[in-house]
Order: structure tokens, then sequence, then C-alpha cells
């Protein structure tokens, strides 16, 4: 037979396929109308996705407008600008700055003239009638460009010891710093300019809108009313406070009374910031903002009314309009003789970001047998008013906090806190220290772990199959951890505080934990609920299933390791770790707290009865998962990514503790504790474990 009739193929001379079947390939296919809403809804989404991002986009690109260039509305027009030599007719309807560049007519360096003002008071006279006491006066800083960053001077001071026990009798004396920009002795004020038409938006008596706390004067001695480029530089200048005082608790006396005691400290620190922004302004414009801001002073920041918040000293508020001077070279007061002549307005000065910690204070107790000498640290810095408006929310004054007792802890922290803004801020801080890649990393760590808790949740709320995973240990883990939230969510209702302050994490956190451990408890017994009512929102109903093969196979791998052996050693944990020996710190801390401070004792002494099972049982728990992984060669237990973010937020915890030749020394380094090494090597074990196995898949098998 010939090889093509062996296997012979048939060729239909009709389409045998069904008519139904035809015509349905035949047919075009349509647009349901559900899918059409589904569609529309999309695209709905995304234009209004792609609306809000824009307006959320225009919304920052002004608000960052506004923070570089807070009064840009005065700003001079481009065609009034004048940059030739001689007299321009457009230079009396603008102002300049009077310290800038040379070729735009400001004076480009200055000294920095600090002094300290004490006022002693008593209690039973006005502390208005009590007159200033000039204590020492220097020039600091001599021939600095206005166009400098940052500078820095130590000077050594010394305060009469009479002087210091008359302070501390009143709380009504006072100690003042000054700090004013002279222009440079070496390069003095053309002397043939004369200076009039002297404008402030400030007291030009006290250089303050309060008569009853004045600030300080600029210069020893009275100052002449007619020399108007002394008052308008006095004007200019910038005060703070040196001492401070606070009521400490002490522990409770003999009447059972909390006892308190006064504390006066000296701060031995001080940071003068310029606004660095030479802006030239219409005449017109920065007439109207200061006179405003006058009446605005008048009004609601006199007396009583001075610490109203809108009264504070910020550039965004007062910016340039403080001040204002005018001047020409002419002979005899004939203007048609002047070769120079215009308006200048004095720098922004201000002392708010010179923020001092528990370092930069000094006890004084009243009762010392010699003067009090010290080291008075000085910084100049200058700042754009983008740095300003974003600085602003932290630049608070640390004064001394009311408390029971002396944290060194908490101190330790003011300090590292102080530390961090300085940074952010330009600047000097302790050499070899970086506080923003410090607190960029633990920035990240924390959100690692706050990621973490809504991964876990959904891990365990999605599983259907409890293969692979060790659950015994990790029951009983969330079951201590739900007992200790549920314990703080009572004990912050017993407080009553605010319920979005203290409470609402709490709460959060615990139902997040209930809700895991009932699905692991689900998980360990095989329950499953039958749901009904209302939208299946109502158990109607509870069944036992039987487990599956992998599930009876995992519970044998997991139970090569004896339970026994588990509890023995969580008992032997938490019991050498309320009454072991004492172990050493791998890495003591940074700062030295007294011998009773209970947060810094060696490792045993420090954890409770619960906090060391705690400890114990999460340690066998994660143990239990990675020995039950390595049996089976599989991961399971939380989700890969979530054991990547546990491993790095512990080394982001720990790393700058560890790194100290990176990230420098700061006051509140913690030490670390061996167990912190021994809870890190099980997330590294495991972190290992879910890059390197598959993962358990959650598929239903057939009983055997």
């Amino acid at each position: 037979m010939p090889p093509d009739r062996m296997d012979p193929t048939y060729h239909p001379l009709i389409d045998e396929t069904p008519l139904a079947h035809r015509r349905r390939k035949t047919q075009p296919s349509r647009l349901s109308p559900l899918r059409c809403c589904v569609w529309s809804a999309a695209l709905l989404a995304l234009v209004c996705g792609a609306g809000i991002t824009l307006f959320f986009y225009n919304v920052f690109k002004e608000a960052y407008k506004v923070a570089a260039a807070p009064h840009r509305v005065q700003h001079a027009n481009e065609t009034l600008l004048f940059q030739g030599p001689g007299i321009a007719d457009n230079e009396s309807h603008i102002i300049r700055s009077f310290f800038g560049a040379k070729d735009k007519g400001g004076v480009e360096t200055f000294d920095l003239k600090a002094a300290i003002w004490a006022k002693v008071g008593t209690e039973d006279e006005e502390e208005q009638d009590a007159s200033w006491t000039l204590l020492y006066s220097e020039d600091v800083l001599k021939d600095v460009e206005v166009t400098a960053k940052s500078l820095k001077a130590t000077q050594r001071v010394t305060l009469p010891r009479s002087l210091l026990s008359r302070l501390l009798d009143s709380s009504k004396s006072q100690l003042q710093a000054s700090f004013a920009m002279l222009p440079s002795s070496s390069t003095p004020v053309d002397p043939l300019l004369d200076f009039h038409t002297f404008r402030s938006s400030r007291n030009a008596t006290y250089f303050s809108r309060d008569p009853l706390h004045p600030l300080a004067p600029l210069l020893p001695g009275p100052v002449d009313s007619k020399d108007l480029l002394k008052r308008f530089l006095g004007n200019a200048a910038v005060t703070q406070p040196l001492l401070r005082r606070s009521t400490v608790r002490k522990g409770k006396g003999t009447d059972g009374q909390s006892a308190e005691k006064k504390v006066v400290q000296l701060v031995t620190s001080s940071i003068v910031t310029m606004a660095k922004d030479f802006a030239v302004y219409d005449l017109e414009g920065f007439n109207a903002s200061l006179a405003e801001r006058n009446r605005f002073r008048a009004l609601y920041c006199a007396r009583d009314a001075s610490s109203n918040p809108a009264c504070i000293r910020s550039f965004s508020t007062d910016g340039h309009f403080e001040n204002l001077i005018e001047f020409d070279n002419s002979v005899g007061g004939d203007l048609s003789m002047a070769k120079r002549q215009g308006w200048r307005y004095g720098p922004f000065l201000t002392t708010r970001y010179g923020l001092a910690g528990p370092k930069d204070l000094m006890r004084v107790k009243g009762n010392e047998t010699d003067d009090l000498s010290f080291d008075w640290h000085i910084t100049w810095t200058a700042a754009s008013p983008l740095r300003l408006a974003v600085s602003s929310p932290f630049s608070i004054a640390f004064d001394a906090v009311e408390r029971d007792k002396v944290d060194v802890h908490e101190e330790a922290s003011s300090q590292d806190f102080v530390e961090i803004i300085h940074s952010a801020m330009g600047h000097h801080v302790r050499p070899g220290s970086r506080p923003l890649a410090r607190v960029a990393v633990r920035a990240v760590g924390a959100v690692a772990g706050f990621l973490q808790v809504p991964i876990d949740a959904h891990y365990w709320l999605t599983r259907s199959l409890s293969t692979g995973i060790s659950l015994p240990f990790e029951l009983a883990y969330i079951t201590l951890t739900a007992s200790d939230l549920a314990r703080d969510v009572i004990k912050a209702l017993i407080r009553r505080p605010s319920f979005f302050d203290s409470v609402l994490l709490p709460t959060i956190l615990f139902l997040i934990s209930t809700s895991i451990l009932l699905s692991q408890v689900n998980l360990l017994f095989g329950l499953e609920w039958q749901w009904g009512g209302p939208k299946g929102f109502v158990p109607v109903g509870l069944e036992r299933r039987r487990p599956t093969h992998s599930e009876r196979a995992s519970r044998r791998a997991d139970g090569q390791l004896d339970w026994r052996w588990r509890v023995l050693l969580v008992v032997a944990t938490a019991v050498l770790l309320d009454y072991g020996p004492t172990l050493p710190h791998i890495l003591t801390s940074s700062y030295t707290p007294p011998s009773d401070d209970a947060a810094y004792k060696l490792l045993p002494r420090h954890f409770l009865t619960h906090d060391s099972i705690l400890f114990a049982t999460e340690l066998l728990a994660k143990l239990s998962q990675a020995h039950l992984s390595y049996r089976l060669r599989t991961f399971a237990g939380t989700h890969r990514i979530s054991a990547i973010l546990v491993l790095l937020h512990s080394i982001c915890d720990h790393g700058p503790t560890i790194l100290t030749s990176f990230f420098g020394s700061w006051e509140a380094r913690p030490p670390l504790y061996v167990s912190d090494l021994v809870a890190v090597l099980p997330e590294a074990v495991l972190a290992w474990q879910a890059v390197r196995y598959p993962t358990v898949k959650q598929e239903e098998e057939e009983e055997e």
C-alpha cells in the first residue's frame, strides 16, 4: 500500500462545528455594561488622582516660594535697581541692606559685639525701676565677611560672687546677653555720611515693646539720641536670657509631701543667627509693612499680652521691617550737592535657634566662695529664609522640666535632640558626630518596624493551613503581647488622658494582636466558622476539620524538637535573666548615670519577671520556627518581606550604637546588651531562610 494511504487525512467538505458555536465566533465582541462602568471608574480615578497630584504639587511649590522669600511682594521692581556709579533717582525709592556687597553700597565686613548685662531686682519693687549693669563687653568676632556661613568663638567670662548671690535672691533679677553686628573697626563707615530719618517697629527706648521686660542696652554708657546710626544698629541687636530658673521635685519628705527645690542654671552657649537675605525692597511697601507691624505690636504685644505666640519674632512675620534709616553725604543739608544717598535696613538677628542642651547649662548654687568663671561659647551663623522657616517648629526654649526625679537618660536625650537641630541648622557640633545620619538610619528602622505590623496581620488573617508554622510558642508569645497591650490600654483609661494622645495607638495594636491570636487558634485546632446573617458577618456555625497530610507532616517535623526541652529552655532563660549572675555589657553607654539608675543596671537586673518570660518566649518562638523551616526546607510563619523588615529594624536600631567610628558618639547612646545580640541571631537566620527557601503553598490536600 502506498505510504500516503497508510494514514489518510480526513478533510470534511463542510464545517461540522455546531451552529451556535459558529455564530458565537463570528459575532464581534462587545463591551458589557459592567466592564464599561469599571473602565469608566478607573479612568475617572486616574483623572482625579492626576488632579490631586497636580494640586498638591502647586501647593508645595507655592509654599516653597513663600518660605524661600516670604516678603517677595515688597521686593523692588527690577527696573528700579541701580548698579552704576553715582546717584540715581531710583535710589530714593528703594531700600537696600546695610550689610551687603560693597558694589551695592553695603558694608561687607562687621564685628560681632557681645555683652552681658545684669539687673538686680527685689520682690517688692517694680522690675522696670532696676537699671542694667554692664558685666562684660567684647568684640568676640572681628572683620567677618557678611557672606560667611558660620564662625565660633569662646570667651572666658567671670561673674562676681557678690552679684551671683544677689541675682539668686530675687526671682525678678535678670542676666541677659546682647549681640549686635557693627561695622568692622578696620573698615569703618564713611564719616562724611549723614544718617537721619530713623524709623523702627521696635521700641526705640528699650529695644522692645514690653516695658515690663525691657531688653538690655547695646553699648555701655548712654547713647546720644542724635547719634541715629548707633540707635539704628542697637535697634537691630538681639538678646538672650542667660539665667534659667526651674523647680525640681525631689522625693517625699517627712510630712508625705513631695519636696521642691529651686534650681538656677547659667546658659554657657549662645548662637546668633542672621537671616541670609539681602533683598532690595520698594520704599513704599517697606514703610507700609513697618507701620503695620508697629501697630500690631503696640496693640497686641504690650505688657501682659507679650506672651502672645503671634508676638514672637520670626523672619516670616517681622522680616527686615524692624528698622530703617536714611543717609546722604550732602554738605549743609543741600541734597543737590550729595554724591551718595539712599535708604538702608538693618540685619535680622535672632537667638531663637540657639537651643541650649543640658551640657550647655551650669548649675549655680549660690554659696560659691569665689567668683564664677566659665567658658562662653558664641556662634554666629547665617541661614536662608527657607531654613529658618523649616526650623521654626523646633525652635523652642529648653527650660528645665519639672519632674519627680532628675532623669539622666532624659537629659542626655535632650542634649542629642539639641545637637540634631543644630546640625540641621548648619551649626557647629562635636567633631566626628553625624546626628542627621544617625537619625535617618534609626528612622528607617522605625518605619521598618511599623510596616511589619500590618504585613504580619495580613499573613495570619489570610492563612488557611498551619503547614510549616511552629504554632505553640508563637501563640504563647502573641498571648503575652496582647495581655501587655490590654494592660497599657486599661492604665491609660484609668489616668483619663486624651484618647488620641495615649490610648489610640495601644488600642489599635491590641485589636491587631487579638485578631492574630484568634487566627492562630483557628489554625492550631483546625476550626472552621460558618458565617451568615446580615452581610455575612454573623457566625452561625463552627466545626473542626481534620488536619491535612502536609499539616501532620509539619507537626511531626516540629515535634522532633521536644516541647519539654523548649519549656525548660524558656524557664531557664527567664530565671537566668532575673536571678542569674550579672553579665557585662558588650558596649557600655555613653552617659554615666547614678548607681541607683535602674535603666542602666546590668542585663539580668533591669528585667521584670513578666518581661523576662516575654523575652524568653519570643526567642523560643523564633528558634522553633527556624528549626521547622530547616527541617522542611520551606519558609513559613510570616511573609518574606516581614522577616527582612525585622532584621532591618534591628540593624538600624543597633547599627549607630556599634559603628561609632562613622556615626560618632552621642549623649544618650544606649549600651549593647547580650540579650540584643542573642535576639538578632534568630532574626538573621529567619531572614536568610526567607531568601533561600520557597514559601509554603496555601492549597488544601486530600486526607490520607
